[in-house]
């Protein structure tokens, strides 16, 4: 049973990432506004896929999804594991973000989806390679996989990747940003995280 110790601390947690992600996520974008060249990771696969605006409630899902760690996870030694890893992840998009600006993906004009202006409005312009959206999420779900029963752990990948295509299919990220995000979250969880909870797990017995 998780005491209120563990839940001052997880909220602790929670509060310091926050602080961390909006500050590398915001001062990246900021940053990126000065840069005179971007490269290019659309492909003729971006051009082909639909703009469906209605997949935006989908695409914020993503912060009911970054919350439910603090609520799934039993053990506290493997929050703190996963907050470490996601601030990591956040760390190196920030790196790749800085030396390997690319060209945004630009949201087709629509006026009939106040969650899609809301998407687009807190997914800024500029840090979009690799997708800290597809990464994070991965991370969560990957981490909360072990305190699941069979049917919700399956459904919780189902909804991981509907949020990963609706970056794509609301013109938020192109196809290459969401792969790297793919990327970026297996080899963080894998090479990191487990290391980190078998760390954390030792001091806090």
């Amino acid at each position: 049973m998780v005491g209120i110790a563990d839940i001052r601390l997880r909220l602790a947690v929670a509060a310091v990432f926050g602080i961390w992600f909006w500050i590398i996520f915001f001062g990246c974008d900021y940053a990126a506004r000065s840069f005179e060249y971007r490269h290019s990771v659309a492909t003729w696969l971006d051009a082909a896929i639909p703009f469906l605006p209605q997949f935006a409630i989908v695409y914020m899902g993503v912060n009911i999804m970054l919350f439910l760690p603090l609520f799934v996870i039993r053990d506290t030694a493997r929050v703190l594991a996963l907050a470490v890893t996601m601030a990591a992840e956040v760390a190196v998009a920030g790196v790749i973000y800085m030396v390997y600006p690319v060209e945004a993906a630009v949201t087709p004009q629509y006026s009939g989806s106040a969650m899609l202006g809301m998407a687009d409005t807190v997914n800024l312009t500029y840090n979009c390679f690799p997708s800290l959206h597809v990464a994070l999420t991965v991370s969560t779900v990957w981490a909360m996989s072990p305190d699941l029963r069979p049917l919700p752990r399956a459904l919780m990948w189902i909804a991981t990747a509907m949020i990963a295509i609706s970056t794509v299919l609301t013109k938020q990220h192109f196809v290459a940003d969401a792969i790297s995000g793919l990327l970026l979250a297996a080899i963080a969880m894998a090479f990191l995280f487990q290391p980190l909870v078998r760390k954390a797990a030792s001091r806090f017995r």
